[in-house]
């Protein structure tokens, strides 16, 4: 008898943690859902009209500036992420496919914008509770998700500018710039190795 309610209790503890776990993958879902569905963030005019990509200067999680003029030497991936999203520990895999393809042709950056000043700008325009928006990342999370599932290129926190600058919609999206800092690639959503090869290979030859 003792056993069946130690199994019971047991079973009960599992069945209570699959429910919050469902619970808050929904959560996860339904915010991906807004961002996909471009409901996040409006459209932002800062981006220039003829392409050109906007310049920024970020801390990195190493403490070092990134100052985007020092990367026009060589084409540029931006990509926007966040620690919480499930389809970014697949796009950080490609990634570090895409290092081991060019080395030290290419310049990766790693924008973390789930921060606090992006936060409240969700919030502020779409009539949000930001209390049931996930907390912000911090410069420990990014860091434990460099180690874990990143690279050697550079990561940075959101200064709650460059991702409104670029017009990102969509949490995991990607920016591809040439070295004269015109934006030759944009995807708002998971890309993947592939098309992404095709995009640097092309600029490179």
């Amino acid at each position: 008898m003792q056993n069946k309610n130690k199994q019971s209790a047991k079973i009960s503890r599992n069945l209570k943690f699959m429910v919050l776990s469902l619970v808050f993958l929904l959560f996860i879902i339904s915010i991906m859902v807004l961002f996909s569905n471009n409901l996040l963030f409006k459209n932002n005019s800062n981006k220039n009209s003829d392409n050109m990509g906007a310049d920024f200067i970020l801390m990195g999680i190493d403490g070092e500036n990134i100052d985007s003029e020092k990367l026009k030497t060589k084409p540029t991936i931006l990509w926007f992420m966040a620690t919480w999203c499930p389809s970014c520990l697949s796009q950080s895999y490609d990634l570090n496919q895409l290092r081991k393809q060019f080395g030290d042709e290419i310049n990766i950056v790693t924008i973390n914008l789930w921060t606090p000043s992006i936060i409240q700008k969700i919030s502020d325009e779409n009539n949000l509770d930001i209390n049931q928006l996930p907390d912000p990342d911090t410069v420990m999370q990014l860091q434990k998700f460099k180690d874990k599932f990143g690279g050697d290129w550079i990561w940075a926190m959101d200064n709650g500018e460059v991702t409104m600058d670029y017009n990102i919609l969509t949490v995991d999206s990607t920016i591809v710039l040439n070295k004269d800092w015109i934006i030759i690639y944009e995807h708002y959503g998971p890309t993947g190795y592939e098309e992404l090869y095709d995009v640097i290979k092309s600029e490179l030859n």
